[in-house]
């Protein structure tokens, strides 16, 4: 699977799946045009059930929490074109979780790996650094691995026998730390795009406007950045006091002074492009007075005196306060 524009799980190397009454077993019916590897071998249904028993069983690192939900040697190969999958629990996330973020593996090569190379474990191992395979990363996507320069950048080039063979004949991803070159190297058209640029988005916006060939274009993204209250720790634990901080945190502000207008204030961690996951109706807090503030925790039973908060009669729950230690308020 692989997840689609619109934040959804879709088939790719699978046509189709059908899920088991329980839950527990998905059957995947593979594509006719599943492509070659890199190296020139097919892709076959072992290798599939290869990748999930294999990552199960070393858990690597990467794909740990992804591949848990799986039995141990849980994928088997019902025929050329069917692959099966057991989990240990019902598991909703899986499609989104494992199946479009697990990435398949030659089996004729990493089945050699770590028994015949000189690393305890597969994730320890650089292909580059091998005899085993003699050009590099093998994979079977739209582009193959070209050269690294782990200084400097790593190159792709199109495979053109990909069942979703991409229109440019190469890919070259640099390494450029600083901002300002980084700016530099957009505006004199040495790249074509920045990706995690620390460049001001009003900077970027100036120098497109003043540039041509290029154009700036602010579109809402899924990522978001919070302030987490723990609820294990007093006076967090507590609804209340919860509601009073977050009456009172200037949202507007921020977006405004920190991101130079270039965000929106989040209500929760689902943003509003994943249409299918946001939810529209969730408690939208939005900065409100002190007086509101001081209602919430007044009404719940506490006491302010002199601007210190007296939590109401009664014991802080245990989990509340780390053990053997003070509660850190009055």
């Amino acid at each position: 699977m692989r997840i689609g524009p619109d934040g959804l799980p879709q088939p790719w190397l699978a046509e189709e799946y059908e899920v088991s009454n329980n839950g527990q077993t998905i059957t995947f019916t593979l594509r006719d045009d599943l492509p070659q590897w890199h190296d020139g071998e097919q892709m076959t249904a072992e290798d599939i059930a290869f990748t999930f028993n294999y990552l199960r069983e070393w858990e690597t690192p990467f794909f740990a929490d992804a591949i848990l939900p799986l039995e141990p040697d849980g994928a088997s190969v019902l025929d050329d074109g069917r692959v099966e999958i057991n989990l240990e629990n019902p598991f909703a996330p899986v499609f989104v979780l494992t199946f479009s973020r697990v990435h398949i593996l030659p089996e004729h090569i990493w089945s050699r790996v770590p028994e015949e190379t000189d690393v305890e474990a597969p994730y320890l191992w650089n292909p580059t650094n091998s005899d085993i395979t003699n050009q590099g990363y093998v994979g079977s996507g739209a582009f193959m691995f070209d050269h690294w320069d782990t200084s400097a950048e790593i190159g792709f080039v199109a495979n053109e026998n990909h069942f979703a063979a991409p229109n440019i004949d190469e890919m070259i991803i640099r390494i450029i730390t600083e901002s300002q070159a980084q700016s530099n190297a957009l505006e004199r058209g040495d790249v074509d795009f920045l990706i995690q640029t620390g460049a001001n988005p009003g900077v970027m916006e100036e120098t497109a406007s003043s540039t041509d060939g290029l154009s700036f274009e602010a579109i809402r993204s899924v990522g978001y950045d919070e302030l987490a209250m723990n609820t294990r720790r007093s006076p967090f634990y507590d609804a209340a006091v919860r509601k009073a901080c977050s009456s009172v945190i200037p949202k507007e502000t921020i977006t405004q002074e920190m991101y130079n207008g270039y965000a929106e204030p989040a209500h929760s961690p689902t943003a509003p492009v994943l249409e299918f996951w946001h939810n529209p109706d969730v408690k939208k807090w939005t900065e409100e007075d002190d007086e509101s503030a001081r209602a919430y925790l007044t009404d719940a039973g506490y006491e302010i005196v002199d601007g210190t908060l007296y939590h109401p009669e009664g014991e802080v729950p245990e989990n509340a306060v780390p053990s053997g230690a003070e509660p850190d308020w009055v």
